[in-house]
């Protein structure tokens, strides 16, 4: 069975607009030693559970919690990046890799600089999404 992050990465290289501004540099976690942007690092930062004491043992979480980093040197494009993957992904409901998504929100998201070193004004802008699915 793919994790959550393996099927989101599949979900958004078959996204024809997504895949246009970043190929296959969709990254689970973080990306390699490249110069090449933009591009997408996942990021799992919570899994939510049902808190009832009748669930059953082994119940799947009822969100996934995922920072989906959109990540280039140049503003515009980590924003256009950014557009795309909300486009794609906020309030779908269907066929999701090997699953079902019951639904996928984009709740909030930050657009964020980081220079390279202190004496430069060279650095990555990152525009991040953060956005929660719910598995069938």
């Amino acid at each position: 069975m793919a994790t959550i992050a393996t099927r989101l990465r599949n979900f958004l290289r078959a996204q024809a607009t997504v895949n246009t501004y970043t190929g296959d540099r969709i990254f689970e976690t973080k990306p390699p030693q490249t110069k090449v942007d933009p591009y997408i690092v996942l990021r799992r930062v919570s899994t939510e559970n049902a808190d009832v004491f009748n669930g059953n043992v082994g119940d799947p979480p009822l969100f996934y919690g995922i920072a989906v980093e959109c990540v280039s040197r140049q503003e515009w494009a980590a924003n256009a990046v950014a557009d795309a993957v909300r486009a794609a992904l906020h309030l779908y409901r269907s066929t999701f890799d090997d699953t079902t998504a019951k639904g996928i929100f984009v709740d909030s998201e930050s657009l964020t600089f980081e220079r390279f070193n202190d004496a430069s004004d060279d650095g990555m802008f990152t525009h991040t999404l953060d956005t929660r699915i719910a598995l069938a």
